[in-house]
Parts: C-alpha cells; sequence; structure tokens
C-alpha cells in the first residue's frame, strides 16, 4: 500500500490495518461525543526557551518551526478520507489555512486543558502556552505512537534551532513516509499457516476478555472529562529501582508492568473478579530498532512504527511477583524481538479484530478492563535535555505523556527523565474517581520498593 501520487499536487494510499484499528474507535467515540476522540495521543514539553530573540518573536520561531516540520515530515498534515490517506501539496492559501487550524497560542495556564476537554482534533495540532512556558503535541493515535511523539519533539526541536530559510513546497511528497509491513516486506495476503495462527491468537484474547481490571463505571454513565494522575519517583527511588531490576534479572519495563498488574488484583472489583480471572491486555511493541535508516530515527517520527501483542496470564491473584515478573519479562522479550515472523500476523490479526469491533454483540460486551500498559523506556534515548545551534538553546525541564481516554478502557504509560521514573496513569472521571487512581499508583510505588528495592 505505498503512497501514490493521483495528481500534480495529491498523494494518497490506503489506510493499513493497523491505522484502520486506530479509526475505528476514534470514529466511534467522536460520533457518540461531539468529536472527542479517544486514544488522541498528548505529549507536553515545559522548555526553557533561549533562542537570541526578542520576546514577542517567540511564537513566530515556535510557528515556523511546525511549518518546516510538516516540509520535512509532510505525514504531519495527512488526512484521511474514508479509508485513504491523503496528503496535498499546499499553495499560500493552504499552507496558511493549516497553520490557522494547527498551532494554537493560549493564554490559558493550564496546559492540559485541551487534552482534559478531549477537544476535537482531526489532524496532528500544536499548543504554545506562553504563560507556562510549555508546548504540547496532539495528535491522532492513527497517525502515530507514542515513541515517534517523543522522536517528533527532537525533530522540532532541532528545527527550532536550526531553522532552513529556503521552505519551498512541491516536492515533499517524496518523504511521505511507507507503512511499517512495506518496509518489512510483509506480504499483503497472508499465508494459510499465518491466517490461522491469527485466527487462534484472535479467538483466545476474545475468549479470556475482559480480564481483570479495577472498579469502573464504564458503560454505564456517559463519559466526560479526561484525566491524567501522574505520579513521579524520586531520583533516588528510581536508581535504586534500576539496580534492584538489575540485581533481579529483569528490565524496569517489566517490573514496572508487573507491578501493575498486582496492583490491578490488590483494587478488583470484586463482583466482576475471582481468584482464578485472568490478566488480559496487549503490549505496544517499539518496532523502530528493528527497521533501517531513515526509518529508525526522528526524521520518520510521524509514523505508526509499532505492533500490539497479546498478553494473557493466568491467575495472576495467586501468583508472586517473581512469577509474574518471568512471564512478562518472557512476553517482551520473545513476542516479536525473537520472534520476528510473528510480525506476518499483526495485520491478518488487526482485520479480525475489526470484524469484531463492528459486530453489535461486541459492542454490547463489556469492555476490556485491565488498562493498556505502554513502557515507554529511558525518554533520553529519544529526546535531548538541551537543543542548542550558534546562539540559540533550547533547555528541556519537564516532560509528560498520556492518551486521551473517553471510552472504557483506561492507559497507563511509564518512562524515565530526568533519571525519574514517572508513570502517567490516564482515565475518564466518569468512570473512575482521581483519589482512587491515586492510590491505585501508591500500590504500585509499594509492591516496587517492597519486590524491587528490598529484595534479595
Amino acid at each position: 500500500m505505498p503512497w501514490t501520487q493521483v495528481s500534480e499536487r495529491r498523494y494518497e494510499r490506503p489506510a493499513s490495518s493497523y491505522e484502520k484499528f486506530y479509526l475505528l474507535p476514534e470514529d466511534i467515540s467522536g460520533a457518540l461525543f461531539n468529536g472527542r476522540r479517544t486514544s488522541t495521543l498528548f505529549s507536553r514539553l515545559k522548555v526553557d526557551l533561549n533562542l537570541g530573540i526578542p520576546p514577542l518573536e517567540i511564537e513566530d520561531a515556535l510557528r515556523y518551526a511546525w511549518k518546516q516540520m510538516r516540509y520535512e515530515q509532510p505525514s504531519l498534515a495527512m488526512i484521511r478520507e474514508d479509508s485513504k490517506k491523503v496528503y496535498e501539496v499546499p499553495d499560500e492559501a493552504a499552507l496558511q489555512a493549516w497553520l490557522d487550524k494547527t498551532f494554537i497560542v493560549s493564554d490559558e495556564m493550564d496546559s492540559e486543558l485541551p487534552a482534559r476537554e478531549a477537544r476535537p482534533i482531526d489532524q496532528a495540532t500544536f499548543y504554545y502556552f506562553p504563560k507556562v512556558s510549555e508546548i504540547v503535541f496532539r495528535v491522532p493515535h492513527s497517525v502515530m505512537d507514542a515513541i515517534g511523539a517523543i522522536m517528533f519533539w527532537d525533530a522540532y526541536l532541532t528545527a527550532l534551532t536550526n531553522p532552513n530559510p529556503d521552505l519551498v513546497f512541491g516536492e515533499e511528497g517524496i518523504r511521505l513516509l511507507p507503512v511499517i509491513d512495506e518496509i518489512l516486506d510483509i506480504p499483503e495476503t497472508p499465508s494459510p499457516e499465518i491466517a490461522k495462527r491469527a485466527i487462534d491468537l484472535v479467538t483466545t484474547f476474545a475468549k479470556e476478555s475482559p480480564g481483570i481490571g479495577p472498579i469502573s463505571r464504564a458503560n454505564k454513565v456517559t463519559p466526560t472529562l479526561t484525566q491524567k494522575r501522574e505520579f513521579v519517583f524520586s531520583e533516588k527511588t528510581t536508581k535504586a529501582i534500576v539496580k534492584g531490576c538489575k540485581r533481579n534479572g529483569y528490565t524496569v519495563t517489566a517490573a514496572v508492568h508487573t507491578a501493575i498488574i498486582l496492583m490491578l488484583v490488590k483494587y478488583a472489583d470484586p463482583a466482576q473478579t475471582t481468584k482464578d480471572s485472568k490478566y488480559v491486555t496487549f503490549t505496544s511493541q517499539n518496532f523502530r530498532p528493528e527497521l533501517p535508516e531513515p526509518y529508525n530515527s526522528s526524521n520518520c517520527a510521524i509514523s505508526l512504527y509499532h505492533h500490539g501483542w497479546t498478553l494473557i496470564i493466568d491467575k495472576p491473584a495467586t501468583s508472586t511477583f517473581q512469577e509474574i515478573a518471568e512471564i512478562v519479562s518472557k512476553h517482551y522479550k520473545t513476542a516479536f524481538n525473537e520472534n520476528l515472523e510473528n510480525v506476518q500476523l499483526c495485520s491478518p490479526a488487526y482485520d479480525m479484530l475489526l470484524a469484531l469491533m463492528k459486530n453489535p454483540a461486541f459492542a454490547a460486551a463489556p469492555p476490556p478492563r485491565d488498562p493498556l500498559v505502554n513502557g515507554l523506556g529511558v525518554v533520553e534515548k529519544y529526546l535531548h535535555r538541551t537543543y542548542d545551534s550558534a546562539n540559540k538553546d533550547v533547555a528541556v525541564i519537564d516532560f509528560k505523556f498520556s492518551c486521551d481516554r473517553t471510552m472504557g478502557q483506561t492507559g497507563i504509560h511509564f518512562c524515565t527523565f530526568h533519571d525519574k521514573l514517572r508513570m502517567v496513569y490516564s482515565f475518564n472521571e466518569a468512570y473512575e474517581d482521581e483519589s482512587d487512581v491515586q492510590i491505585h499508583l501508591e500500590y504500585v510505588q509499594k509492591v516496587l520498593l517492597e519486590e524491587v528495592v528490598v529484595r534479595e
């Protein structure tokens, strides 16, 4: 499904199975809730901007860098028409209209307000909050993934400190990015063996759902505001957790995910969960390290270069931390890293999941209860703490990543930045209470301290 130039200024390609997998819930939630789409990615930087220009010109510099990003990575401005992705080379008027729509300056003191209200967007959108010196990037999940959103900041801040004075739109369509299956040369039609494995994978996942999950009012009340509760570990505690993980032979990602599972067991809905209940979710696996240049770099940030893989754990309520950690560690190690052929299952599996999601019986069934858990690793692997060039200098003071939730399933993202482990629990306040979420996050910390830090 490569991009095709269908006219002098227009490029098109079919949406991939994975893009459709995100588009459907975006469409459903947008139709139900006045354009407020679920799963919109949110990333925020608090920055110290020393650009060598008067303060009144900073907005212009930020806007120009946003325009430069479109020129360098035109996928930023692609739109969706039915089941097609479309990019149109802009004339001057169209470019200005795009800037007016997608570059927003706000006098609000709360940079999270657009995400909390799930303000409708259908394209990648940039926000500047001068009163708090924060910049925000919101983008539909059907356009890109979480690691790509971090990489976007690297590319953007590089453009901000290294502006290209000669932006002439017209030939940027050649930089539109291919989908991951095209890069990895995955056949569009799966073999019978792959098709059967995909059927087995989805059937098992559907059979074992909806999982454990905390107490939730999802499907019982109308969703309201999205909330993102953040929990930041101290630098000292983070260092101790990292040391404990190395001593015990698993990654920080596996340890935090295990602690989250035990938190779900602790605070499971007693009306829905028994000691025999299974943990059922799927994890996001970043594929960029497996891709050839330039697709593994921030020059190709605006992309869905990851895949999901199911994680099902039998009876976690009767398992120890170490037992669960071994299962989770093996999952992250073997889902794709040691089984790259598994990527061939993904597209047919997404197609099956889409068919299930369109089934009225599926819509009436209880939504998945176990949160989507996504470990982003060490942010500095993709985003520097400082960017400088000539007389320009930008320091990244703080970073936060989360995902809008306007439908039932919650999400937990965690990462390390400035040597501090950070967790963000994204949920809809109509379904869960913020006080309960805070208790849940504190319990995750308690498990890590007891099982990782002091465990010998």
